[in-house]
């Protein structure tokens, strides 16, 4: 599952496309009513081209989304839902309350590690 929609880097506010919709749903029923689904959600900063791959069909690409897609798969192995970059993190002071650290990873693909915080 992917996690698509319009996201404002200086307000740090993610808009959720309808279909991503379904998605917030699933964290809202974890965090309000302890309703646990497996699903995980990585999230990065960067540029991405974005557009229209067929009628109907839009999709996002570029280094940002394939490290975002190496931290969703990161999820599972660490047992967190919710992971996210420390260049995501990186300015946002408010963010960073709100995330443990996890360590730096290797992303398959990419040379060097990457650092990654979890939601508390």
């Amino acid at each position: 599952m992917s996690l698509t929609g319009c996201y404002n880097s200086s307000s740090r506010m993610f808009t959720p496309s309808r279909k991503s919709w379904s998605m917030c749903w699933t964290i809202q029923l974890m965090t309000k009513h302890g309703i646990s689904l497996k699903c995980g959600v990585g999230l990065h900063i960067g540029d991405a081209a974005v557009g229209a791959v067929a009628r109907g069909t839009r999709t996002a690409l570029g280094d940002a989304v394939n490290i975002a897609f190496r931290i969703e798969a990161l999820t599972r192995n660490l047992g967190r839902p919710i992971l996210v970059s420390g260049d995501f993190l990186k300015d946002w002071e408010a963010g960073q309350a709100l995330f443990d650290p996890c360590g730096s990873y290797e992303l398959k693909g990419y040379s060097g590690a990457t650092e990654l915080f979890a939601l508390k």
